[in-house]
């Protein structure tokens, strides 16, 4: 049965991943935001209201201590103490009285900011009382002077003195009615710190101390200020934004408190949470409004982006079926620093080697096989063969038989070696005995003027090599090191970890220092005598990893190391007597 399946690029499914990553980034980032700035707006508005409401009840507060030092000044004053203790006749009594004692009551009220009420209170009955109507209000700054017989049998006193209260804050007498609060306390005779020689009373209205609170706003909404008289728990003292003497029973409010120092009154400010959530609901809706917008906005981007990747990922997947069909010259333009520029430069790279690697093992083959016809060229070259024959032919001559053909059985085997059936790999010992052969050839020519060793590692003689590698080395030095009666032609082969390291070394002349940095950078024309040729057979065989390299000191000789990669496989112990030994 077909089943028609609806393709869907892989660029629009990942949107819908993308769009719940969006949503829920949004959902969690927008309640954090929300939750976060609602507090951070409750907590600066509490900071505001605490800041201005420090302010005010340090105002206050000043004035409770501007009367409190009115009644230190009265309480230390030695003059007051002196006068209320005097016992005078009458006449006396009303002099000190009017131009001593009142004065001394008065002079403090010029340093008052409010209107404010002194009354001293006398156990010295001899001093006439000076008072205006206490049921009146205070309207104005006064100073009094009465009796103590006045308030000696009062409820309010009698608790005060029951509890031994002093130096005390509190309404008293006509101050609930008239709204005013009096700092009620007593005075001692100093002569022996005991004796009562009266009371004093400072009192102040209500309105004109707490008139500050009248100017206190948060906003619109309706806040209530009150001072609370914290011994008795009772509102002395209460302002309503709104002008309403009311606290709203259903609502709910946060509260700011403030101790009045040196008192035992406190104030209150109280602001319904109305004013807190309307913030919190300005910021709701802001954030809700950002969220929502950049929702949109990353959808619309989404919605882009995933068409423009599906166009780009089209056209990659069409250039990768030509791949596949053998199409390796094709290359994807796409511009840009992205993903699919990466894959582009990477399938345009990957065409390319492919490309280049076809043409490369057709172009490498071509070239290992004209460098070894290059090195078999080198070796069956006219000189040497018509240099051996001319050799052969003179000790003909001279009737050396023996060495005539020792010369024409070495050079046989020389060329048959060299040839080697077309093989172009052969077992180093193949290569050893080719350079016998050459030595041998070499030792008659010139008299056994110079001498040959052969020092190989056993296991190395069946390993295979790239034949003609060793011989040039030695022909080298046969023609250009001689400059010693007796020339020494070494070779070592050694094994070390998973190279072989074939060594030539000589006594000779040496090479100088400027040619042999050309020699080993390939900058000369006949590449060292054969050298590049050589080291450039070795690379294209094993890799770049190995090849020749020549060390020379001028007039102590030269070295030529060939470094070659081991096959365990191919290795056997063969003796080496025949090899090496005596003089080759």
């Amino acid at each position: 049965m077909n089943q028609s399946i609806t393709y869907v690029p892989f660029s629009y499914k990942i949107m819908i991943p993308y769009l719940l990553l969006i949503i829920l980034t949004e959902i969690i980032i927008g309640s954090y935001t929300y939750t976060r700035l609602s507090n951070s707006s409750k907590v600066l508005t509490e900071i505001n209201m605490k800041m201005t409401f420090q302010q005010i009840t340090d105002n206050i507060g000043y004035q409770f201590h501007e009367a409190q030092q009115i009644s230190d000044s009265l309480f230390q004053s030695t003059e007051i103490q002196r006068y209320l203790a005097l016992e005078a006749s009458p006449f006396e009594i009303y002099r000190i009285t009017r131009d001593h004692l009142l004065p001394l009551l008065a002079a403090p009220l010029q340093l008052a900011r409010n209107n404010i009420r002194i009354m001293l209170y006398v156990k010295n009955e001899r001093f006439k009382e000076v008072f205006k109507d206490p049921n009146v209000g205070i309207q104005e700054k006064s100073s009094n002077l009465l009796y103590y017989s006045r308030i000696e049998n009062e409820d309010w006193f009698k608790q005060l003195t029951l509890q031994k209260l002093d130096n005390q804050w509190m309404q008293v007498d006509t101050d609930l009615n008239q709204n005013n609060l009096s700092l009620i306390r007593k005075l001692i005779w100093f002569n022996d710190y005991q004796t009562e020689i009266g009371y004093l009373r400072i009192s102040l209205p209500l309105e004109e101390l707490f008139q500050s609170l009248d100017n206190v706003r948060i906003g619109e909404q309706s806040i209530i200020v009150q001072v609370r008289d914290k011994t008795e728990d009772v509102i002395v003292y209460q302002v309503v934004s709104d002008g309403e003497q009311r606290i709203q029973a259903e609502e709910s409010y946060f509260t700011v408190k403030h101790d009045i120092q040196g008192t035992g009154y406190g104030l209150e400010i109280l602001v319904p949470d109305q004013y807190f959530l309307k913030d919190a609901r300005n910021i709701r809706n802001v954030t809700l409004f950002v969220c929502v917008s950049s929702f949109l906005i990353m959808l619309i981007i989404g919605i882009f982006v995933a068409r423009l990747s599906n166009r780009k990922m089209r056209k990659i997947i069409s250039y990768v079926r030509s791949l596949r069909s053998g199409e390796f010259r094709k290359r994807i333009q796409i511009t840009g620093q992205d993903e699919f520029a990466q894959i582009a430069v990477a399938f345009n790279q990957t065409a390319s080697d492919i490309d280049n690697l076809i043409s490369t093992v057709y172009l490498q083959k071509i070239n290992v096989k004209e460098a070894e016809l290059k090195a078999l060229q080198a070796q069956i070259n006219p000189h040497f063969l018509y240099n051996t024959l001319s050799s052969i032919n003179s000790l003909a001559n001279m009737g050396e038989t023996g060495k005539v053909s020792s010369m024409v059985t070495g050079l046989a085997k020389f060329y048959r070696l060299t040839l080697n059936d077309g093989r172009t790999m052969i077992p180093l010992v193949n290569e050893l005995e080719q350079v016998r052969s050459y030595i041998d050839i070499q030792k008659i020519k010139y008299a056994n003027r110079f001498d040959t060793w052969i020092e190989v590692d056993p296991l190395l003689l069946e390993c295979e090599v790239t034949k003609l590698i060793l011989q040039p080395f030695v022909e080298n030095a046969l023609k250009y090191a001689w400059h010693v009666e007796r020339l020494t032609v070494k070779i070592v082969g050694r094994r070390m970890g998973e190279r072989i390291f074939l060594s030539i070394i000589d006594n000779g002349i040496g090479i100088h220092r400027s040619r042999l940095h050309k020699i080993n950078t390939d900058q000369l024309p006949d590449s060292g005598h054969g050298i590049s040729n050589v080291n450039h057979r070795i690379r294209l065989r094993y890799g770049e990893d190995y090849g020749v390299t020549i060390s020379s000191f001028y007039g102590g000789g030269t070295t030529a190391l060939l470094v070659l990669p081991y096959d365990q496989s191919k290795s056997s112990q063969i003796d080496l007597t025949t090899m090496r030994g005596e003089e080759a």
